[in-house]
């Protein structure tokens, strides 16, 4: 098996600032970095943010995400929350959770298993005004 192998990458903006994160496939970790210069800048400096192992916290506790047998998730989708940049909404197996890279927290947001495996869905950032700004 390949160890350390990339599964994709985001780029997005969260509370005004811009974020990069790496998804680090069968590990199931994000590194998230910030560009803390101007944009337009030759001289970019990003500086690394966050780094979460979203698989060992998920695996904790297989039970509660419906993953009974499994060892390891594959994050096929990641997007970051609108306004609060610690908080990443991922996917893998038909399924959605929120990831919070402060507390180490993950929470199923919504489970998709009723659409074929040939279906698709796609991810975008969207805040309403009434939703809560943090995970509880």
């Amino acid at each position: 098996m390949e160890r350390g192998k990339s599964g994709g990458c985001y780029l997005g903006s969260s509370a005004g600032g811009l974020y990069f994160a790496l998804n680090i496939i069968f590990e199931a970790t994000i590194i998230v970095w910030y560009l803390v210069s101007n944009i337009r800048s030759r001289d970019a400096v990003w500086v690394k943010k966050y780094v979460g192992n979203v698989g060992s916290t998920v695996l904790q506790c297989r039970k509660d995400f419906g993953l009974e047998g499994y060892h390891r998730i594959v994050l096929k989708t990641m997007v970051i929350h609108p306004t609060v940049p610690h908080i990443f909404y991922l996917g893998f197996l038909r399924k959605v959770i929120s990831y919070d890279f402060e507390m180490d927290v993950a929470q199923l947001v919504y489970n998709f298993s009723g659409i074929s495996p040939t279906e698709s869905y796609k991810f975008f950032p969207y805040e309403w005004y009434q939703w809560p700004r943090r995970l509880l």
